[in-house]
């Protein structure tokens, strides 16, 4: 492969196509569609591709989601980009989800054009649209009914303050706990739900201040009334085990609550939910930084390791992916502020104009990514080696890379 040559066409290919680009990460930013429900944005995405010599899949496994791929020859490797469409419930596209679609398309036209002119590199691109990240799982779901068997490598790059090439991303779990008062107990009793919820909440709120840094806990207090309460925590950390630890600390939380007050209590662990499965990220260091190599070229640097700035922690269901096949998902800044993802004004940040210059060098670099895994057969195989020898060295836990 010649790097210059890559360059050339993909660089041609997202810059004639930028305009048109934009245009469909601004209709999906202007109307968002909530987890399960992006049929606007599924539509529009796969008419797209169509239209541009794909071979879609509408309703792909779930009936938001798509595949849409591009195949020369056979037998070569097939790479999967992301694309993410779905809004957050009032504060639409606080998450640049309209971005991160954009950025899917954009690398699935600048790899199938290359390959156009390459006779010589034989390989499949796949573009995926998983719906339904914040808070449905659709990864998940999409994962046990077989979307990423047969795929080589999977990549995506998300939208937020910073740029950073290992992004921390942590497994998740939820719980609920509802207390109620014992029967026949009058609330001049001593014993009142609401004196247990407070109870608990404030326990929690004393526990965090000896957690370990990369371990987080949230929750929320649904008063329904003096005799009936509820509350809802997640908690994340890299591994299972501190998960786990945790788990036990919040336990030991609600315990206490309920004894000072005289209260019952039910602990749910939404064992059946898919966004309490969500994994933390296996990020692939060999892919990792030959999308660094291309991203760096275009005045990206990334900050990770810099003491100057405060490590955010998410959850994301791309963690579960990289649990099944070598991934990354980098995040790059929008210049987006003080506004960080899940706020209004991150939401105004994810359709500014000034977005789309580092979206579309984003874009540009993960193809490149993409043509050199297909271009180098040895670079890919090191991936793989790297993921296996990831998951030999943990295989429950979560790893950001090997050796970490």
């Amino acid at each position: 492969m010649s790097v210059k040559f890559a360059k050339t066409i993909v660089e041609n290919t997202i810059a004639k196509n930028k305009y048109v680009l934009n245009e469909i990460s601004q209709k999906i930013w202007k109307t968002p569609e909530l987890s399960f429900e992006e049929k606007g944005a599924h539509d529009l995405l796969t008419g797209f591709l169509q239209k541009h010599g794909f071979k879609v899949q509408k309703h792909y496994l779930l009936e938001t989601a798509f595949k849409a791929e591009y195949e020369t020859g056979g037998g070569g490797p097939t790479i999967a980009v992301i694309c993410e469409y779905d809004a957050l419930p009032n504060i639409g596209h606080a998450c640049g989800h309209n971005l991160i679609a954009e950025i899917g398309i954009a690398v699935g036209l600048a790899v199938k054009a290359y390959l156009d002119c390459d006779t010589d590199v034989v390989g499949k691109v796949v573009v995926l649209g998983t719906p339904a990240e914040e808070g449905g799982g659709g990864k998940i779901k999409m994962i046990e009914r077989g979307a990423f068997r047969n795929v080589d490598a999977a990549l995506m790059a998300h939208p937020q303050v910073e740029n950073r090439l290992y992004p921390l991303i942590l497994d998740l779990a939820r719980m609920s706990v509802k207390y109620r008062i014992k029967e026949g107990t009058d609330p001049w009793c001593n014993s009142n739900a609401v004196d247990a919820c407070v109870s608990c909440y404030n326990n929690v709120a004393i526990m965090r201040s000896s957690l370990k840094s990369k371990w987080r806990v949230s929750g929320i207090i649904k008063c329904k009334n003096w005799d009936e309460t509820e509350l809802s925590f997640s908690y994340r950390a890299p591994t299972r085990m501190e998960l786990k630890t945790i788990q036990k600390k919040l336990k030991k939380c609600v315990q206490a609550a309920a004894d000072t007050t005289n209260c019952l209590y039910e602990i749910d662990f939404h064992q059946e939910s898919a966004r309490s499965e969500y994994r933390g990220m296996v990020a692939n260091r060999t892919m990792a930084e030959l999308f660094a190599k291309h991203a760096e070229t275009r005045e990206i640097k990334f900050r990770d390791g810099d003491m100057r700035i405060c490590e955010s922690a998410v959850s994301t269901d791309m963690g579960n992916v990289s649990h099944v096949v070598p991934s990354i998902q980098p995040e790059y800044s929008i210049g987006a502020g003080p506004h960080v993802n899940h706020t209004p004004g991150f939401a105004i940040a994810a359709a500014d104009i000034k977005a789309q210059i580092p979206t579309l060098h984003i874009a540009e670099s993960l193809a490149l990514t993409v043509i050199e895994l297909m271009s180098n057969p040895e670079l890919l195989q090191k991936v793989k080696m790297e993921y296996e020898t990831n998951l030999h060295i943990d295989p429950v836990g979560s790893h950001r890379f090997a050796g970490e």
